[in-house]
């Protein structure tokens, strides 16, 4: 199978074979450093474009994997054929390895989850006898207060039920601070185990109208949810993945900061002073956060920063009449935050900037070329809502 990944709504997809995914989780379980692993389905990917925390821990995890019919027809509209892994299906087969290799579990479980800790409990005994696990609950959007109970238990794998982007946030901010090997959100997939929920046939299943299923079984409770997959994800495929593409060059702008200041940068394509904040294109196969990587590394040798957010496709404006670049009309620019740590005069110019310089954040707007006033503006007014 092509294991590369895969993008789609700027989130990079990874597409394995069932072989390939249980060696990986060999893999991780082998080693020493955590390791995440997000199931994502359509909601995820929309959720992700107003939630930047989200949106990062599914660019950090080190496998990302789909969980939807609704991606593998965006990967086939692509071109691509990319291999579905559901939560229900992969905590099942770390249930029975971690029975059979003796790796604890740990699952953290909502306190609102349809399926209580009792019949968890339960179910899991009676399916898997061997299986060393303990369930602690705990509520959406709180700290988690038990993490003494957690480092105590000594797990090895650490599922939650939590549901996205909930449990998912929480694993990435708990993994650090343990020597949990795996952890990964099942969301309600326990609640097939104890019965409290009912999965499709398994032809509806092959057929991809599992979502179908869950509507005409629970219409109340489905109907935004499907409707979401149904109909939100497909148009902002559509307009991100398959218009906008051909008509705007994707762009990738670096808001480099540091001591309440911002680097800006002198182009040398121009025959005059031109200081904008350093940016480029984005190529093929990239998403936004290997592109500022890459695109600041050969402007600027920069090294020694975090990427503290990214807006994607922020601001999107067009070429006057009569210019472009490669059939474009003009550019979609994405805004990556990144908090420099380097010294401030440890820059290194590439031939397309002349100079560089640090101004204040306030000042930015009048230090820059005044064609960048508008997008600027908004670019300002986001990092200061970030340090909120």
């Amino acid at each position: 199978m092509n294991t590369a990944k895969l993008t789609i709504l700027q989130v990079p997809l990874d597409n394995l074979s069932s072989d390939e995914l249980k060696a990986k989780i060999d893999q991780y379980l082998a080693g020493s450093e955590p390791r995440q692993i997000v199931t994502v389905n359509p909601e995820f990917l929309l959720e992700s474009r107003s939630n930047e925390p989200f949106r990062q821990v599914l660019l950090k995890a080190d496998l990302s994997l789909a969980d939807g019919f609704g991606l593998q027809i965006a990967a086939l509209v692509k071109g691509h054929y990319l291999a579905r892994h559901t939560g229900a299906d992969l905590s099942k087969y770390l249930f029975a390895l971690a029975a059979k290799e003796q790796h604890r579990v740990a699952i953290i479980n909502w306190t609102h989850s349809l399926s209580s800790s009792e019949e968890i409990t339960k179910v899991l005994e009676k399916l898997y006898p061997k299986l060393v696990f303990k369930i602690i609950k705990a509520e959406r959007g709180e700290a988690f207060l038990d993490l003494s109970t957690l480092l105590e238990f000594q797990a090895d794998i650490i599922l939650s039920t939590l549901g996205a982007p909930f449990q998912d946030q929480l694993l990435a901010e708990l993994l650090p601070q343990t020597a949990i090997k795996l952890g990964v959100g099942i969301g309600g997939s326990l609640d097939y185990l104890t019965g409290k929920a009912e999965r499709a046939p398994l032809l509806l299943r092959k057929l991809g109208f599992e979502w179908l299923w869950r509507l005409a079984i629970n219409p109340q409770a489905r109907w935004q949810r499907i409707f979401a997959a149904v109909c939100k994800f497909p148009f902002y495929f559509i307009l991100d993945d398959l218009i906008h593409p051909f008509l705007y060059r994707p762009n990738v702008v670096g808001f480099i900061y540091r001591d309440n200041e911002v680097l800006i940068v002198n182009s040398a394509k121009e025959n005059r002073d031109f200081w904008k904040l350093p940016q480029g294109g984005v190529e093929a196969g990239e998403n936004l956060a290997s592109a500022i990587e890459r695109e600041m590394y050969e402007e600027l040798k920069l090294k020694n920063y975090q990427i503290t957010k990214i807006y994607p496709r922020l601001f999107r404006y067009r070429w006057p009449r009569g210019y472009s670049i490669r059939g474009y009309k003009g550019q979609s620019q994405s805004l990556c935050l990144l908090n420099y740590k380097g010294a401030k005069d440890g820059i290194t110019l590439d031939y397309e900037n002349r100079d560089y310089k640090w101004v204040k954040i306030d000042e930015l707007i009048d230090q820059v070329d005044p064609v960048f006033e508008k997008a600027y503006t908004l670019f300002v007014d986001k990092y200061r809502q970030s340090q909120k």
